[in-house]
């Protein structure tokens, strides 16, 4: 049963900034962060947890009990509150779930790393709601093109990484999985420009595009995302597979063009 909480007043400064998961790892192109940077995040996400009292027990939640990754997750996304909270009463219970309820045709479905339904599922040494945002951007767009709800499942995709040698240890999911991976996995990989006009170009003529992100908005140290949908204003809406709130804004392409690392344009063949 979900514990009962009191929430304290907590300060804003213990986030390191308003928009990145802080040194959570998303994708490991770039290295993971110094040992300093994880220690002071991690000092601040004690902070947070200690504020939360189980009426129950009246004992503090502090990250003794919760692993150090979730905690971290709940401190840079409020929205992962039951998710993170649930971890001792799911974490070990069979993995069952049907994806054609998640399927639009023409869109590209969202689909969250700390979904309940894979997030406590483990992708290499880690779990797929701190470390999956790659697989789970190649799902997505997977499942939009193709509608392949076996080969696209992200717990799939995420053995098909871990297995292939797209994760690498201690940084998190290569950017190779979104080239070479993608194209073992059936679908047509194409270069993007890294432009608005290029991106645009894209998905006008049905191509999503996956995106390593660079500091930003999205992220400090990185992450993958998917662009889908672009108007003629150059809005795009984004799959942000650890984000609900990112994901229902439209965003202007020309403030997304200098976050991007590089960029891939997807088809089926």
């Amino acid at each position: 049963m979900l514990r009962k909480l009191l929430v304290f007043t907590l300060t804003a400064a213990i986030l390191t900034n308003g928009h990145a998961l802080g040194q959570i790892r998303q994708e490991g192109a770039d290295g993971a962060a110094s040992s300093t940077q994880e220690q002071a995040a991690y000092i601040g996400t004690q902070t947070i947890l200690e504020s939360f009292i189980d009426f129950d027990t009246g004992t503090y939640l502090t990250a003794k009990e919760y692993p150090k990754e979730l905690v971290e997750l709940y401190n840079y996304y409020p929205e992962t509150k039951e998710f993170v909270l649930q971890y001792f009463e799911k974490k070990d219970q069979p993995v069952t779930y049907d994806l054609s309820a998640d399927l639009v045709p023409g869109e590209i479905p969202h689909l969250l790393q700390w979904d309940m339904r894979w997030g406590y599922q483990t992708y290499y040494d880690e779990i797929m709601a701190v470390s999956g945002c790659g697989p789970m951007a190649l799902a997505m767009v997977g499942l939009g093109l193709t509608g392949d709800t076996e080969t696209f499942d992200p717990l799939r995709v995420a053995a098909f990484s871990a297995e292939n040698g797209f994760y690498v240890a201690g940084s998190g999911t290569s950017w190779l999985l979104m080239g070479d991976g993608a194209r073992m996995l059936g679908l047509a990989v194409h270069d993007v420009e890294l432009s608005v006009e290029g991106i645009a170009a894209s998905i006008r003529a049905g191509r999503p595009v996956i995106c390593s992100m660079g500091p930003g908005d999205f992220t400090e140290t990185g992450h993958f995302i998917v662009l889908y949908d672009v108007d003629d204003s150059g809005s795009v809406a984004v799959r942000d597979p650890v984000s609900i709130a990112r994901t229902g804004m439209r965003w202007d392409l020309a403030s997304l063009v200098p976050q991007i690392k590089i960029l891939w344009g997807y088809s089926a063949e």
